[in-house]
């Protein structure tokens, strides 16, 4: 059962990195949603808040959360309210922020997988799509 899972997730990380011209149908659970994204940030300091959302599929745990900092130095990640999901917001410009994010879970008593996905918006952006660039685990 852990190894099936492990070989999964495997698969479909590998499946990120194809550099074919094959088109293979994305999973859903390898796009995170953000809405109600604000952020201010400063040379040393972010200060951001946002939902964040990832669907269940049958080797991924779905999760819904808020990510909020009250100024963090940049660099530092910040658990969200669900404590599995992790974020990161720092400036790339004035307008535009970079946004990270990790998912992290278990599965049994050894298994346990991360899934990392990070994009690029410009300040007033609200509502975007985080894509999952990164999906390792270890058993």
């Amino acid at each position: 059962m852990q190894l099936t899972s492990i070989l999964t997730v495997a698969l479909s990380a590998a499946s990120l990195a194809s550099a074919g011209p094959l088109r293979r149908a994305k999973s859903p659970a390898l796009t995170w949603q953000v809405s109600n994204f604000t952020s201010t940030c400063a040379q040393e300091e972010c200060v951001y808040n946002f939902n964040i959302r990832g669907i269940e599929t049958e080797n991924t745990p779905g999760f819904a959360t808020i990510c909020s900092s009250t100024g963090q130095k940049i660099g530092d990640y910040i658990t969200c309210a669900n404590g599995n999901i992790t974020a990161l917001v720092t400036p790339e410009s004035h307008s535009l922020r970079n946004v990270k994010a990790e998912h992290s879970w278990r599965q049994g008593l050894t298994a346990s997988f991360h899934a990392q996905g990070a994009t690029n918006v410009t300040q007033s952006a609200s509502n975007f799509t985080i894509p999952v660039t990164h999906v390792f685990g270890s058993a």
